[in-house]
């Protein structure tokens, strides 16, 4: 999990992005935004916590990664948005 958070590896997750009904990943060094990479991933589930919300994607290697995102690292409104999402996520 260290290799995920710590942000100067190449493998470290930059950043999250859902369009289209598409999740992707952006991993690289966020200091150097030209060699981040771009991941696509699928939702795992989505954990909505009253501190946060938890959302575990697997990868294209089968491998699976958790990443917690708390209120005050995006807006309001993307934060409230996350939640719905993250409530519709369960896959049975």
């Amino acid at each position: 999990m260290r290799r995920d958070v710590y942000f100067r590896l190449p493998q470290s997750i930059a950043r999250i992005a859902f369009a289209d009904n598409d999740w992707r990943i952006y991993r690289g060094d966020i200091r150097h935004l030209a060699n981040v990479k771009t991941q696509h991933v699928d939702l795992l589930e989505g954990i909505t916590l009253p501190y946060g919300v938890v959302l575990r994607f697997r990868l294209a290697n089968g491998r699976a990664v958790s990443i917690v995102v708390l209120p005050d690292n995006i807006g309001v409104d993307q934060y409230r948005r996350l939640r719905q999402i993250s409530n519709f996520s369960r896959v049975s």
